[in-house]
């Protein structure tokens, strides 16, 4: 498939929201099974191409990452190229960067994320719960505990198709605070795969 990753992720968690777990299985191993006729799948199969559109337009319009003309957050903590500070609702996000991690202090070393180890498949994985993802047309923010992606902008599903803003190579963005379960202030954060560049926020 052309589709990315994070794409593919979103159009599978729509198919569980409309047609049901069993139903979602059953029509995994119709179109996996050895003896699939053909692996292209009968559109008879899926939810009409319409719910499809409302449900990516709700997506869009949860705006958990918004674009704001000016970032008026407060708290900021200033790494490197990376800039947060925060509002009641939102972290208000300058940077440079196109990754950035956050992990707990204290974290189960047996763990290994499915999600990191598919995006990373050379690095290792040293316990991140937070993975922010940023280029000039998406932004994919995951959950590497639960390997779910918790929040998306993609431009070419947005009824506006902006690139994420970005000024004299800065990308500027917020995120709602509650798609986090963790006060990002109070954790680690890393903005190479390395931990050698490790960045303590917490003050």
């Amino acid at each position: 498939s052309s589709l990315s990753y994070e794409v593919s992720g979103l159009y599978v968690s729509f198919l569980l929201k409309k047609i049901s777990v069993k139903a979602f299985l059953i029509l995994f191993r119709k179109y996996n099974s050895n003896d699939s006729v053909s692996k292209s799948i009968n559109p008879k199969d899926l939810p009409p191409e319409e719910e499809w559109k409302y449900f990516i337009n709700n997506y869009i319009t949860m705006k958990n990452i918004q674009f704001p003309e000016k970032l008026m957050g407060n708290n900021n903590i200033s790494k490197d190229n990376l800039i947060i500070s925060e509002t009641e609702e939102f972290y208000c996000f300058q940077t440079k960067l196109d990754k950035i991690l956050f992990s707990e202090s204290k974290y189960d070393r047996q763990y290994r994320s499915k999600q990191y180890n598919l995006l990373f498949p050379e690095k290792e994985y040293s316990g991140e719960k937070y993975l922010i993802l940023i280029s000039e047309e998406e932004i994919n923010i995951y959950n590497l505990y639960t390997n779910n992606l918790i929040a998306g902008y993609v431009s070419a599903f947005s009824s506006s198709h902006l690139s994420v803003p970005q000024k004299d190579g800065w990308f500027t963005f917020t995120v709602r605070k509650n798609i986090f379960s963790d006060n990002l202030y109070n954790m680690k954060t890393r903005t190479e795969l390395k931990w050698n560049q490790e960045l303590e926020i917490s003050e």
